[in-house]
């Protein structure tokens, strides 16, 4: 993609304001134009985001991308009056390359894109992330996902986010990722001693990353490949620590929740706990062993009456009575009994029948618009 300003005056004049938009047209025409905004969304963080361009006319045969709704994240925000675009981006064209400084002219680059690819049903964005350093004191990139890896830092491979409770690289050890275990497309790394910069994507789309670290040079080369939805990208250049990336972060995505002191200590969750005794003996092997436990889970399969959600199988005998006179009256503990959002398909179960009548189970693939889905 390219942007459609060859006068660099015009240019210069557009990224001296809190907000800039320009059109981007893809030099053979076989993608359609796009509309890219920058704008000051706070101090040190830069917005950038593209779509189809904004003149309320979709292409042809083009879909309308999705786009986290402001009740999850809200970046609503106007831009940062007083400021401009250019303090922190320099844009290259013939072709697009849009680079993140904390100070145009005086510092160097930290992060650019410089390869994009839209359209219905792909999203693909070509990143760098410089750093200082080389070789041996080279690090690379941290966050995104989570159990990719023993590393801080991400080795090359491949990283896939979309959330199907399937084990992820660092226990199966085979690359690339299943899935990640979780979905955080947010990332940070060390450019020098005393700067650290940080990139959020608010991006909801099943996406893979694939990281490519140049030690030689100090460079990691990241590509997102997404199956659509508005890039909306956030780039944090004015930290000096990584819990000064972290704070700008929650500038956008709002401060986490504070959980109940007995929610931060020692959880125990295991599946396969077949019966009542068991849960019990567990608990008496912490005390007798003196370990601190603040929580006891019960895994959804094991304590169900035959897979039936909202119910207890006989051989957990009488689950209340252990709950309200052990757990709390003798260790104080807290007890989590998982509940999966899957019902067991059982004639008689009133959970699913009442389901059934009022037809609000997933339905099988199109070809069977009346079975409901199995999985």
């Amino acid at each position: 993609m390219d942007a459609k300003y060859d006068n660099q005056t015009i240019l210069t004049q557009e990224l001296s304001k809190p907000e800039a938009t320009f059109r981007l047209y893809h030099k053979t025409g076989v993608l359609p134009d796009l509309s890219l905004t920058l704008r000051v969304f706070d101090e040190g963080i830069i917005n950038v985001k593209w779509t189809w361009p904004e003149d309320g006319t979709l292409p042809a045969d083009k879909r309308k991308h999705f786009e986290i709704p402001t009740s999850v994240v809200n970046t609503t925000r106007a831009s940062r009056v007083g400021d401009m675009v250019g303090k922190h981006v320099i844009i290259k064209t013939n072709p697009l390359v849009i680079q993140f400084t904390q100070q145009q002219g005086q510092t160097p680059v930290y992060f650019e894109i410089d390869r994009i690819i839209y359209d219905s049903y792909l999203n693909w964005i070509g990143m760098n992330a410089f750093t200082m350093y080389t070789d041996l004191a080279y690090k690379g990139v941290m966050g995104l996902g989570e159990r990719s890896q023993q590393s801080l830092f991400y080795n090359d491979g491949v990283y896939s986010m979309w959330n199907t409770d399937q084990p992820p690289l660092l226990d199966t050890g085979v690359p690339p990722s299943n899935q990640g275990y979780g979905t955080h497309p947010f990332f940070m790394w060390p450019h020098s001693d005393n700067k650290w910069v940080g990139v959020f994507f608010k991006q909801a789309h099943a996406q893979d990353w694939i990281i490519e670290n140049d030690k030689v040079n100090g460079v990691t080369q990241l590509k997102q490949v997404a199956t659509g939805g508005i890039t909306d990208i956030y780039v944090m250049v004015n930290s000096n620590t990584p819990d000064s990336v972290v704070s700008y972060y929650h500038r956008i995505v709002g401060k986490p929740f504070l959980p109940p002191v007995w929610a931060l200590g020692w959880h125990q969750s295991k599946v396969c706990l077949r019966t009542l005794v068991e849960n019990q003996d567990v608990v008496e092997k912490y005390n007798q062993y003196r370990i601190p436990l603040d929580v006891q889970y019960v895994g959804s399969t094991d304590y169900t009456d035959n897979y039936r959600v909202f119910t207890v199988d006989p051989r957990y005998g009488n689950l209340k009575t252990y709950v309200s006179q052990y757990l709390k009256k003798n260790n104080t503990l807290k007890f989590v009994p998982n509940i999966m959002p899957n019902f067991a398909m059982r004639e008689g179960y009133r959970t699913y029948t009442e389901g059934r009548t009022q037809n609000v189970f997933l339905k099988a693939p199109i070809t069977n618009r009346d079975e409901i889905y199995q999985g």
